[in-house]
C-alpha cells in the first residue's frame, strides 16, 4: 500500500512538474499568457486614460456652468440696467412732454397778451388820429373864424 502511495505521489509529481516544462516549452501557452498580460496592461491603461478623460471632462461640464452662470449674472445686469435706462427715458420723455405743454401754453399766453396789447395801442392810435383830426378840424375853424373876424374888421 505504500508502495502504491509512493508510485501515484511519484507520477502526480512528475506529472505537474512536466506539465510546468511544457507549458514553457510550448509557445501557444507562453504567446497566450503574454497577450492576456499585454491585453490586460492595454484594459488598465484604457481604463486609467478613461477616468482622466472622465476627470477632464468633468472639469470642463464644471467650467461652462460656471461660465454659463456668470453669463447668467450679465445677462440679468444688463437687462436691469436696460430697464432702468428705458425707464429713465420714459420719465425724460415724459418731462420734455410737460415742457413742451408749458412753452406752448406760457407762448400762446405770452401771444395773447401781446394780440392784446397791440390791439389796445391799435386804438389808441385810433383815437389820437381821430383827437388830431378833431384838433385840425378845429383849428380849420378856428382860422376861418379868425379870417372871418379880420375880414369882418376890414
Amino acid at each position: 500500500m505504500r508502495a502504491i502511495f509512493l508510485i501515484s505521489f511519484m507520477l502526480f509529481f512528475c506529472g505537474y512538474v512536466g506539465n510546468g516544462f511544457a507549458q514553457e516549452k510550448n509557445p501557444q501557452n507562453s504567446g497566450q499568457e503574454e497577450a492576456t498580460a499585454a491585453l490586460q496592461k492595454e484594459e488598465a491603461r484604457v481604463q486609467q486614460e478613461t477616468a482622466k478623460l472622465e476627470l477632464h471632462l468633468e472639469n470642463l461640464h464644471r467650467q461652462m456652468q460656471l461660465i454659463q452662470a456668470e453669463l447668467a449674472q450679465k445677462d440679468a445686469a444688463y437687462q436691469k440696467k436696460a430697464q432702468e435706462l428705458h425707464q429713465k427715458m420714459e420719465e425724460l420723455r415724459e418731462q420734455m412732454e410737460a415742457i413742451q405743454k408749458e412753452i406752448f401754453e406760457q407762448t400762446n399766453q405770452w401771444l395773447e397778451e401781446r394780440l392784446q396789447k397791440e390791439q389796445a395801442i391799435n386804438e389808441l392810435v385810433s383815437q389820437i388820429l381821430q383827437a388830431e383830426q378833431a384838433l385840425l378840424r378845429l383849428r380849420d375853424r378856428l382860422m376861418q373864424q379868425k379870417m372871418k373876424e379880420t375880414e369882418m374888421r376890414e
